[in-house]
């Protein structure tokens, strides 16, 4: 649970840096420290979603008992 917290946390941010960092006038080029961040985000909601839809699943540890 406290992964998954951390991990909406780390795309939120990397949502909020695009926002902040879209092209102005004078550049075009978003900083390369948060490059990483940018291109990251598709594989922190894919790690997200699946997260989530693994703690949705049956326990099947239980069910060998």
């Amino acid at each position: 649970m406290l992964l998954q917290f951390l991990l909406l946390l780390l795309l939120s941010l990397s949502f909020l840096l695009s926002f902040l960092l879209l092209p102005r006038a004078s550049s075009l080029e978003p900083p390369a420290r948060f490059e990483f961040l940018l291109r990251a985000r598709p594989l922190l909601l894919a790690v997200l979603i699946f997260f989530q839809h693994s703690s949705e699943l049956p326990n099947y540890n239980e069910h060998l008992q």
